[in-house]
């Protein structure tokens, strides 16, 4: 899980740092642009209990950005990888489809709220053995963010297979823990 958090702090970094005020850009029209970049390598901490894990994650796709600030995604939307530097074993993961980002709401304290929707598929793979772990569907959540645009938390409104049902939490931590150790 903290791999999809932090890639998913990886997307809204970029997202919002692309993304203008809505006031400043009302008659601005939309911004359509190739997406790449790569982050890392750095020491994440421990990720599902591994500790000193090193992480490289990045995005491609394609972005528009709508005059209101809204970010629209779609492609290999993230990736990462993450290595176990005690023993070499490493795990992948990749969501593709498409994202959308509201634009920034000031919450009148220091702190913006950001609304996400990914209907995507992720996956985690570990090159080593060619095992992996699917899902797909849709997930929304609320990011709220610092007044320097760090995400203080998340809060994930909705999660299902075919985007209809109730919040649904998987846990890809019991995955990358055996995969990492």
């Amino acid at each position: 899980m903290k791999a999809k958090l932090l890639g998913l702090t990886g997307l809204c970094t970029v997202a919002l740092a692309l993304a203008l005020p809505a006031s400043s850009v009302a008659t601005t029209p939309p911004i359509v642009q190739p997406v790449h970049y790569t982050v890392g390598p750095f020491d994440a901490g421990p990720v599902c209990g591994v500790p000193d894990v090193i992480e490289v994650y990045g995005a491609d796709g394609v972005m528009k950005i709508d005059a209101d600030g809204a970010v629209h995604s779609s492609g290999k939307v993230l990736w990462s990888t993450l290595t176990n530097p005690a023993n070499g074993k490493v795990v992948t993961f990749k969501l593709t489809g498409s994202t959308t980002s509201s634009a920034l709401v000031d919450n009148g304290d220091g702190t913006y709220t950001v609304k996400l929707r990914f209907a995507a598929e992720t996956t985690y793979a570990v090159p080593q053995s060619g095992e992996h772990w699917i899902t797909s569907g849709e997930f929304d959540a609320v990011l709220t963010l610092d007044s320097s645009l760090n995400v203080i938390a998340v809060g994930q409104t909705h999660s299902s297979a075919d985007g209809s049902g109730p919040v649904v939490t998987t846990d890809s931590c019991p995955f990358i823990n055996s995969a990492l150790t």
